[in-house]
């Protein structure tokens, strides 16, 4: 059994809108090793960050997932580890009292598509290593100014996500592309009565460019050819949905009315999950024991 000291994490460090933390296993862990921090990412832009923010730390939040890497803008699995500290400008805005750094960022290799926490677990030598004073006072502002600012923010990106999707599935409704069968009813043009509809039975271009041809009625000749007809430019009919078009249509009404649920239902999600994190007390106590490197946990074996 081994003891290892690691600091406080968050699964939801800057969370992409519907991304769900896999599991509760952090990416990071403390460690004084320096050939295993060396082989985590540590370079000298790390250690000058390590240093510039010694003993200001308050917490560590860990994230995991595809960045851009690379020049040609191809992408990569990283494990990156944000340092939380106080915003050096006394004039910010409370919702910027405290800001996360990325401190250090680590390529992982792929599990098929799919990002694995838990998996090639990195090391790091930051701390959260401020006074238990600041970060109490940090603990207050990430439950009751960060967390539902970001719950918020996330549950009103879920609901455009949604409303979005929906619009997408209107117009692909009621403006289809043009096939034979379909009705059409004019709505520009001169040369016919706006408002009257036809069926598509042509589709091809006409000395006067792309057009349509729609039968205003079944008239047809001895050949079953179609005698009541018009050629019209596509850009002057507009659809007319089906049956199974409307039916789909008041679906979607009906689905758009549960818009505001649903971000209601999203944002409390989040911020429920917010809310467990960071993991350092539940009550903030200015003169509570709170470890300076984190929180210590038994694990099996070595890692």
């Amino acid at each position: 059994m081994t003891t290892t000291t690691l600091p406080p994490y968050s699964l939801a460090t800057l969370l992409p809108a519907d991304v769900t933390p896999i599991s509760t296993a952090p990416l990071f862990y403390h460690s004084d090793n320096a050939e295993m921090i060396a082989e985590s990412g540590w370079n000298s832009s790390t250690q000058s960050l390590f240093e510039r923010y010694r003993g200001k730390v308050c917490c560590l939040t860990d994230w995991y997932g595809e960045i851009p890497l690379y020049a040609d803008d191809t992408t990569s699995m990283c494990c990156m580890l944000y340092a939380w500290v106080r915003n050096p400008d006394a004039n910010a805005d409370e919702s910027v009292r405290f800001l996360p750094i990325m401190v250090q960022c680590h390529e992982q290799p792929r599990y098929g598509y799919t990002p694995v926490r838990g998996h090639h677990v990195s090391c790091t030598a930051f701390q959260c290593d401020a006074s238990v004073k600041e970060r109490a006072e940090f603990l207050v502002w990430w439950k009751n100014v960060w967390a539902v600012q970001t719950a918020a923010a996330m549950g009103k990106n879920f609901k455009e996500n949604y409303l979005a999707q929906l619009r997408k599935s209107w117009q692909d409704t009621v403006s289809p592309k043009p096939v034979k069968g379909s009705k059409w009813r004019v709505k520009a043009g001169r040369k016919y009565p706006h408002g009257k509809v036809g069926m598509m039975f042509w589709d091809g271009k006409t000395r006067f460019g792309h057009a349509i041809g729609l039968a205003w009625s079944d008239k047809r000749d001895a050949n079953g050819k179609f005698t009541d007809v018009g050629f019209i430019n596509p850009a002057n009919v507009e659809y007319v949905p089906n049956d199974t078009d409307q039916h789909i249509l008041n679906n979607l009404v009906e689905d758009s009315k549960q818009a505001d649920r649903l971000c209601d239902e999203r944002t409390k999600q989040v911020l429920a999950l917010l809310m467990r994190y960071p993991p350092i007390g539940d009550t903030p106590n200015p003169h509570a024991r709170v470890s300076a490197s984190g929180i210590t946990m038994e694990i099996g074996g070595q890692r």
